[in-house]
């Protein structure tokens, strides 16, 4: 399978605990691994004006792909929660 042409737009985060934008790509039996695999592309997807807050201790944005491309960042801001260390395979455009 594969997951194309998605699209988030106009999206207002408030007081998010764990993380304000988030793409994950390693989920194994319904829980994640923490590492990225290639089985299901994520390609096409456009984020647009997601804007808002993360709590203290959550994660403003957490970006975790093996194949994601042809992503269009344009316009997102989640503040007030910490910047990830633990991105990988963020595509050209996309910002962690």
């Amino acid at each position: 399978g594969s997951v194309s042409d998605v699209k988030y737009d106009g999206i207002t985060l408030t007081n998010i605990a764990k993380y304000g934008i988030v793409i994950e790509q390693d989920y194994e039996n319904g829980s994640p691994t923490g590492v990225p695999t290639s089985g299901v592309p994520i390609t096409d997807v456009t984020i647009n004006k997601v804007t808002g807050t993360a709590k203290s201790s959550g994660t403003n944005v957490y970006i975790l792909c093996a194949s994601c491309k042809n992503w269009t960042w344009t316009n997102n801001k989640a503040t007030g929660g910490k910047k990830s260390d633990k991105c990988k395979g963020v595509p050209t455009g996309a910002s962690c």
